[in-house]
């Protein structure tokens, strides 16, 4: 991956979370939990014959050797291990340990495309989150920014505000909110037929379609805990 800027380094702290943030996140994640549900019962039906190992068992073996890299490896001193349909990795700061599910693991991330560069209005500890209310693509698009939001609140601290490009029914009492009618830092997940990270300045845009638009944003998410560069 093209090493355009590091988004990685923002470790606040995390003992605070903002009741407000988590809140927030609610107006994007009522239908990736929907999602989410499917996938789970699916997996169940899928792997109920196989073995089943816990993510700690899976961890533990790793770190003994038994890697895999279609289930469970090492990457860049994280362990990652793949439990049902999803990937896991546990970030530590101090005392505090955080399991980080991810629809991909790193190694299907590296070749997610970036370009652009933020500015220093990125480092906020106040995140608007955007999209347009007019695509065709809410349910991907609503686990994305759910993800990347519960990320920066659970992992970092931070506030989240959920915000519209433009006006609409499922955006009443939402700020109308785009990359530039803000100074704020601004996370856009857009729906596009290429799927990458785009920065400019003060905005993240995460754009993709279908499951791409997961994978641009797992690969946002590896990058803010800095594991991935």
């Amino acid at each position: 991956m093209e090493e355009t800027n590091d988004i990685s380094g923002k470790e606040e702290n995390i003992e605070d979370k903002d009741t407000k943030s988590i809140s927030n996140l609610t107006f994007f994640v009522i239908i990736g939990i929907i999602v989410v549900l499917f996938v789970a019962v699916f997996a169940a039906r899928v792997f109920i014959k196989q073995k089943v190992y816990t993510m700690d068992e899976m961890i533990a073996r790793t770190l003994q050797g038994e890697e895999n890299p279609e289930t469970n490896y090492k990457y860049n001193g994280y362990v990652f291990v793949k439990v049902g349909t999803l990937w896991y990795t546990q970030w530590q700061l101090e005392n505090y340990v955080l399991n980080i599910p991810l629809h991909y693991g790193p190694l299907e991330l590296e070749n997610v495309k970036a370009e652009g560069k933020l500015d220093e209005r990125f480092n906020s500890d106040h995140y608007y989150i955007t999209f347009d209310p007019y695509g065709n693509d809410f349910a991907h698009v609503a686990v994305a920014a759910g993800e990347i939001g519960r990320n920066l609140v659970e992992g970092f601290g931070a506030n989240i505000s959920s915000a519209c490009l433009s006006n609409h029914t499922v955006c009443v009492d939402k700020p109308i909110i785009t990359c530039n009618n803000t100074d704020e830092a601004v996370i856009y997940i857009k729906e596009s037929e290429e799927a990458k990270i785009v920065m400019g300045g003060n905005c993240l845009i995460i754009q993709g379609k279908g499951t791409e638009l997961f994978k641009v944003a797992d690969r946002v998410i590896l990058s803010l805990y800095g594991i991935m560069k």
